[in-house]
């Protein structure tokens, strides 16, 4: 790698100084700009739209122009960051082609200007020299790229010259297989942080918009927010990776920012619609802190009690009152025997 990424840069160093000394000063803007135009004409055929992976924005911004800029022209042209290949970036096929390109015309750049050296007189260098340096820069370009492909595991080589699918189609593949990755141990959580990271153009709308209407109170990442928090208060477990710890408002917060990217999908209504109902749901369901709940089933307990005691101490009296009706029944039948007794008299 550090050999790959020196002659690499020496490579586009000496044909920058090669342009600077024997062309025109604008001549590297013009290139630059040239080269930018293509990849911005290529991702927007590709991602359909220019925003950078990481873009909190639906619309495009100047953020993203600019580090779509410092990543392909700047980057590209000196230091080609090896994770440039991902598919949310520039894709493994891509990222080899610039690098052959950049590799290619550095060298031709630079064997044109050397012969116009001699027309210099303050070069003191010969032609000779100077294109001896860009041979050797050459070479350690193509060495370095022989160790990193052979050395480079099997299972992710081809990660480096190819891109099968696109980060959309790749999302998707996530979402239909519910396939877990990294430290996740339950896709809602995947999901949560997978979409309100990656910006919307790179999902497709036809999953997202279906898991957005599965969310229910029940979810996992609403069963186990963190304890001692409810109401506005409540937040995501800490396995929600980018959003571990934000409140259930912000979460619902994004994602209909988020799926408003899909303006004109006719699922679109319905899967706002169900959010809507399900924050209110929760605010009902969760919307009282657990010391308040703690509080409230004491108090009930409290009255079952009082309750309780209450009954017993009625039972207590009815006894006594049938005791007493008792009694009164015996003395009537008492009086009634008297009285007959005095009538035979």
């Amino acid at each position: 790698m550090f050999i790959f990424h020196t002659a690499y840069m020496l490579s586009g160093i000496l044909a920058i100084v090669g342009v600077m000394l024997c062309f025109e000063k604008r001549m590297i803007f013009l290139v630059l700009s040239g080269e930018y135009l293509l990849l911005v004409i290529w991702l927007r055929i590709r991602n359909g739209g220019l925003n950078f992976v990481m873009s909190n924005k639906i619309g495009v911004t100047f953020t993203d122009m600019l580090q779509w800029f410092i990543c392909g022209p700047l980057m590209m042209s000196f230091a080609p960051f090896v994770g440039l290949r991902a598919s949310t970036i520039f894709g493994g096929r891509l990222f080899a082609t610039m690098i052959l390109y950049r590799a290619t015309t550095n060298y031709l750049v630079f064997s044109f200007a050397t012969r116009k050296f001699a027309e210099q007189d303050e070069i003191l260098i010969d032609e000779g020299s100077m294109m001896t340096m860009m041979n050797v820069a050459s070479g350690g370009i193509l060495l370095g790229i022989a160790i990193i492909v052979g050395f480079a595991r099997k299972s992710h080589r081809y990660q480096l010259y190819s891109c099968p699918r696109s980060q959309k189609d790749e999302n998707k593949y996530v979402w239909q297989t519910k396939k877990l990755q990294n430290r996740f141990v339950e896709f809602d959580e995947q999901a949560v942080h997978l979409f309100c990271t990656v910006h919307p153009i790179f999902h497709h709308s036809d999953v997202i918009l279906p898991w957005v209407e599965s969310l229910t109170s029940d979810s996992y990442i609403f069963k186990h927010n963190k304890e001692g928090l409810s109401g506005d208060e409540a937040q995501l477990p800490k396995t929600c990776g980018s959003l571990a710890n934000f409140t259930f408002a912000y979460l619902f917060e994004q994602i209909k920012y988020r799926i408003g990217f899909y303006k004109g999908d006719p699922g679109l209504a319905s899967a706002i619609e169900h959010l809507e109902n399900l924050e209110e749901r929760l605010k009902v369901e969760r919307g009282r802190p657990r010391k308040s709940l703690v509080e409230d089933v004491g108090k009930i307990q409290e009255e079952q009690k009082e309750l309780k005691e209450k009954k017993e101490k009625n039972a207590h009296q009815l006894e006594k009152d049938e005791e007493i009706a008792t009694l009164k029944k015996e003395l009537r039948e008492a009086k009634a025997i008297i009285d007959a007794f005095e009538k035979c008299e």
